[in-house]
């Protein structure tokens, strides 16, 4: 391993290990995030909803906890959510693909992965916008994906 990419490395996991301390990874969210995209794009359709698709690094990714904590564990967001199949990929560390997202994250993601990324997907997988984080709590965030749903036919 070159000396730069090990140094890429070790700077990140620093951040990833500040963001864990400052933003508390433990905030906990009462919704149901599915791991496999078989099954969310099949309940998708099975209920003719879209896909909210979270890739995430949950304990080292400051923004991606940031996220969580100001939007996905809101009660606002908690409501507003009902309205899609949730799907979750959760990256263990920064250099590492999760082996049950492998295929998520190759169809979806191309190049430099950055993180959080939330797609909004159609109930047969057709990638329809992103969402990315700003500050700003579940109001900012849900307006954002209200963009990409409202510019669908279905919606």
């Amino acid at each position: 391993m070159q000396k730069s990419s090990f140094l890429k490395i070790f700077l990140l996991f620093l951040l990833g290990m500040g963001g864990f301390w400052l933003f508390n990874a433990n905030a906990k969210d009462n919704l149901h995030w599915l791991d496999d995209g078989k099954v969310a794009l099949a309940q998708a359709k099975k209920e003719n909803k879209l896909v909210l698709l979270d890739f995430t690094g949950s304990t080292w990714c400051p923004a991606c906890m940031a996220l969580h904590k100001e939007v996905f564990s809101t009660p606002k967001f908690e409501d507003y959510s009902k309205k899609f199949v949730l799907l979750r990929v959760d990256f263990p560390d920064p250099v590492s693909v999760p082996r049950k997202g492998a295929a998520l994250v190759s169809k979806y993601l191309t190049g430099d992965i950055a993180l959080p990324t939330i797609l909004i997907l159609s109930p047969e997988g057709k990638k329809l916008g992103t969402v990315d984080y700003k500050p700003g709590g579940p109001d900012v965030f849900i307006g954002d994906v209200e963009k990409i749903v409202k510019a669908q036919p279905h919606s």
